[in-house]
């Protein structure tokens, strides 16, 4: 038997580089546009992950974490009694200033009976102010330049309809870290409504006792 000798062993760190001279990494060197390119889009691909594990198809995952948020800052606001104001278009609506923070939390009820919390925080309307307080000058000058605007006459605009049907929010509760249960009564009647906190959604409502016991 020949003897060929020992052979020589492996390791990874001295493997061959791919057959035209260039390791991946050395990919972000030749095309910085590319490297830079592929890292932004991270993030991107992060939020889209988010929000097919949490099931968010109407908002990003960064909006549903604002609602979620807005709940838990005004938590004792958007227990407050409410009526609904019918508009023209048959949507109802109903909306409440919280004292404690200044936000706005509005009730929204479609014509198919489908209900949506929403949430207007103030210190993100002062921001965004504040970001476009280097345009007022320009928008003044463009102000003063364009045709005078007529203001619509009040028979030209939509009549609102209030409808006095006072609900009160008899107890509140966080089911999970997403969802809270609302125990609402109209009338002599009440119900159990579940919320999800990322969408604001109504997500079921069901019969219930007119206890305090969510």
């Amino acid at each position: 038997m020949t003897d060929q000798g020992p052979v020589a062993e492996q390791h990874p760190e001295t493997a061959k580089p791919a057959p035209n001279g260039t390791r991946w990494w050395q990919w972000f060197f030749l095309y910085p546009a590319f490297g830079v390119a592929l890292l932004s889009a991270v993030p991107n691909w992060t939020d889209r992950i988010r929000e097919i594990y949490y099931d968010i198809s109407n908002t990003s995952y960064d909006e549903a974490r604002e609602l979620q948020a807005f709940m838990q800052r005004n938590w004792q606001c958007t227990q407050s009694p409410h009526v609904w104001i019918e508009t023209a278009d048959q949507t109802s609506v109903d909306g409440t200033i919280c004292p404690r923070t200044g936000d706005v939390f509005l009730r929204i009820m479609s014509s198919d009976d489908r209900v949506f919390l929403k949430g207007i925080s103030i210190a993100g309307l002062v921001q965004q102010d504040e970001e476009r307080s280097n345009l007022s000058l320009v928008g003044a000058a463009h102000a003063a330049t364009s045709p005078e605007r007529v203001s619509p006459s009040v028979d030209s605009m939509p009549q609102v309809i209030p409808v006095q049907q006072l609900a009160v929010t008899i107890c509140q509760k966080w089911i999970d870290d997403r969802m809270f249960r609302k125990r609402v009564q109209v009338g002599g009647q009440c119900f159990d409504e579940v919320f999800d906190s990322f969408t604001g959604a109504r997500v079921s409502q069901t019969p219930a006792p007119c206890v305090a016991n969510c």
